[in-house]
């Protein structure tokens, strides 16, 4: 996966985790 990938999933995965009400650094 190129760089621009990996960060639009990991921007999800930051956005997932707070609704869930885990806080991410």
């Amino acid at each position: 996966m190129d760089m621009v990938t990996m960060n639009i999933i990991d921007s999800a995965m930051v956005a997932i985790c707070r609704e869930m009400g885990v806080n991410v650094q």
